[in-house]
């Protein structure tokens, strides 16, 4: 069912147009809440009727838990923040939603040295997001955006474009996060690589696309530590995709997976190294899409003077089709090397090998084994290891970048679980039943072919990103559970049903009237009502949802036990011809559910929600979790939020509005009455840019839309 919050934000957002500053209305002033345009002045308050003009202002002005909101522009200067924030109460630099603000170095020279036109310098608890920084230079260590010596710093939604060094550099620092943001052209002045991680100890990148870069795409080096690199597009960048280097210290723990790296102009897709006689240790790449590279697909390669690896993990990827003069699949090149696995990979159609271990090199140090090998050249130091398939691997389309794998495919349950991950480039549980004779095991390469019920398999849908209908920002939505008939007179863009309730003809008949329809499933409690409850085993079964009877939460972390459950029910959802799903309840960890369950519980779960519901071409929306809205907007389509108008937290949504993606603001009846719903509520929500509506708590067809 729906559940009400009662968390506070404190940020408030509001109306502009697309051409810059034009404010349809100005709200109050908000307290910690600045605005920036093109045509404001410093002197003036930063008000949203008054906004300065520069963002170094704002820089020199805010204070921890502040943010400035930075309305479609051109700036042309340099931005130093001078304070920062703490646990709790980050300093927020933001794009207006909708807006296009560009911080331009035309025309500026930055220092010779390690110097961002954005710079981020011993600062801590600092959000940058959706900004557009571009021309950076003219030196060949000037970045687009720098970030040194700091701590628990969030990039976000970020545009870098034509700078001399990395588009985004982090030097020194702890606590990085670099999500969802796009650098194109970066490097062109020979410096660092387009997206750089120095010396830095815990970070994430992901949900980045690199292209066109003069350098390596990512790269993760010189000490850098306990890293994850995932879900990065990387492709056309002249030098390596995804580099990760020791340099001359210790660089360790970090992980390379479900990354896309293509179409690299020169050198490797993948490559690990120690240039400079550092050692590169506990490394793991696997999941990852390497394909059409110049040289070879991933290599642990001997650059500069070498080093030591050690502990090296090359599992589950799929390679095909590198090498264009010469090259091939998989190569260990470097000679000192200790522990290095390279296992359930499909190594496919490379050019003039697969997988190669360069002559000299000790072979009691590598473990190859239960690969997929296709297209053998018989080159000195190739190999095909133990427990090895050899085969056409039967991709759907290759020629397309198609990689899941056909019913017939060799490499379906040929792989082993030892050192599997434990999921598959979707997110998918490994291991599945691929192919159908009625045991799971492991398949090689990076996808693990699923069988549905109903045998309903749909590999095209995750070819490219647009394999899913995504509402539009301003979409008006209606929500009814009870009531029968649903009432179709209601005027609006959706409708939320549930799931178990609603026939495949009445879907059709919305869709007909030019609606899309979305289905509602509780996705983090048991429901002793549903048809399939009796499927749920007790293990998962948690304490009883205070408030609501008959309801008990779920454990979260048994996808084991949970996934085939819940993948049953998006498949009825796309087989009754929904177009996105609800799931309600996805924020067990803030609740006293009996389980010990976590934040990082909470987001493998919603994640794993997510890719499901996108691989069966179904959108998907958060609920309950706005907590984690930052992790989690790149995957999701949209918000629903419940009394976040009258309790004063929409700013939770930020991250959403400020991407484009709708969110809609459900009240209640039982909390504010329709007069002041219209005649305050309405113009809160079109100043934050959300979509409101008041309900009857019972959900019924009864809707009150904003005028």
């Amino acid at each position: 069912m729906i559940r009400s919050k009662l968390w506070c934000g404190v940020v408030l957002l509001w109306g502009c147009s697309w051409w810059g500053y034009a404010p349809l209305t100005v709200p109050p002033a908000q307290p910690g809440v600045y605005y920036v345009a093109p045509d404001g002045n410093d002197e003036q308050p930063g008000t949203a009727g008054q906004p300065w003009r520069t963002l170094q202002h704002a820089a020199e002005t805010l204070r921890a838990g502040e943010t400035v909101y930075v309305l479609t522009g051109v700036y042309h200067e340099r931005v130093i923040p001078q304070a920062s924030g703490y646990a709790g109460h980050f300093i927020t630099y933001a794009a207006y939603p909708g807006a296009t603000p560009t911080i331009d170095g035309t025309g500026l020279t930055l220092p010779d040295e390690l110097a961002g036109l954005f710079e981020i310098a011993g600062r801590s608890y600092i959000r940058v997001s959706g900004l557009r920084i571009a021309n950076a230079g003219p030196y060949a260590d000037n970045a687009g955006l720098l970030v040194i010596d700091s701590d628990h710093i969030i990039v976000e939604q970020v545009t870098t474009y034509q700078t001399a060094s990395s588009g985004i550099g982090v030097w020194g620092s702890q606590q990085i996060t670099l999500a969802g943001n796009t650098v194109d052209l970066a490097g062109s002045g020979g410096g660092q690589e387009c997206i750089t991680v120095a010396g830095t100890d815990t970070f994430e990148v992901r949900y980045n696309t690199v292209v066109r870069c003069q350098k390596e795409g990512i790269d993760a080096k010189d000490g850098a530590a306990n890293g994850k690199i995932y879900r990065n597009h990387v492709y056309q960048t002249q030098a390596v995709g995804i580099y990760v280097d020791a340099w001359d210290k210790s660089t360790h723990d970090i992980e390379v997976f479900q990354n896309r790296v293509h179409d690299i102009l020169r050198y490797d897709g993948i490559a690990l190294a120690s240039e400079a006689g550092g050692t590169l240790a506990a490394i793991k790449v696997y999941n990852n899409l390497i394909y059409s590279n110049t040289y070879a697909g991933l290599a642990l390669a001997h650059n500069g003077s070498g080093g030591p690896l050690r502990d090296i993990q090359i599992v589950n990827n799929t390679i095909y089709d590198n090498g264009r003069t010469w090259g091939g699949g998989l190569v260990v090149d470097t000679p000192d090397v200790q522990a290095v696995v390279i296992r359930n990979n499909l190594v496919s159609d490379n050019l003039s090998f697969q997988i190669v271990i360069s002559p000299g090199i000790a072979l009691d140090q590598i473990t190859v084994d239960h690969n997929l090998i296709n297209g053998f050249g018989g080159v000195e130091g190739e190999t095909r290891g133990t427990d090895y398939v050899e085969g056409d691997p039967r991709f759907v389309h290759a020629a397309a970048a198609d990689f899941y794998l056909r019913a017939d495919s060799p490499a379906l349950d040929a792989g082993t679980a030892l050192a599997a991950p434990p999921v598959d480039y979707d997110g998918r549980v490994r291991p599945q039943d691929g192919n159908a004779d009625g045991v799971a095991a492991y398949d090689i390469g990076a996808y693990e072919r699923g069988v549905y019920p109903h045998m309903l398999y749909l590999p095209v849908i995750l070819k490219t990103a647009s394999g899913w209908w995504r509402p539009a920002r301003q979409a008006t939505l209606q929500i009814q559970f009870t009531g029968a008939p649903i009432d179709q007179t209601v005027v609006a863009d959706l409708y939320d049903l549930d799931l178990f309730e609603t026939e495949p003809v009445l879907v059709a008949a919305l869709h007909a009237q030019g609606r899309h329809v979305i289905c509602y499933i509780n996705a983090g409690a048991w429901e002793d009502w549903r048809p399939d409850q009796d499927a749920f085993p007790a293990a998962v079964l948690g304490k009883k949802y205070a408030g609501w009877p008959g309801e008990r939460w779920l454990d979260i972390r048994r996808l084991d036990l949970l996934a085939p459950l819940m993948r049953a029910r998006l498949d009825q959802c796309r087989a009754k011809g929904f177009d996105g799903v609800e799931p309600d309840n996805i924020n067990g960890y803030l609740n006293d559910t009996g389980f010990p369950l976590t934040a990082q519980d909470q987001l493998t779960y919603n994640r794993w929600l997510a890719q499901e519901a996108h691989a069966r071409g179904l959108a998907i929306g958060l609920k309950n979790d706005t907590e984690q809205a930052t992790e989690l907007q790149p995957l999701f389509d949209w918000v629903i939020t419940e009394s976040c108008l009258v309790e004063g937290w929409c700013a939770q949504a930020a991250p959403f509005i400020v991407a484009g993606k709708p969110v809609w603001a459900i009240e209640y009846t039982d909390t504010v009455t329709a007069d002041r719903f219209r005649t305050e509520l309405c113009p809160q929500a079109a100043t934050l840019g959300v979509n409101a509506a008041l309900k009857q708590r019972t959900l019924d067809a009864w809707r009150q839309a904003c005028p």
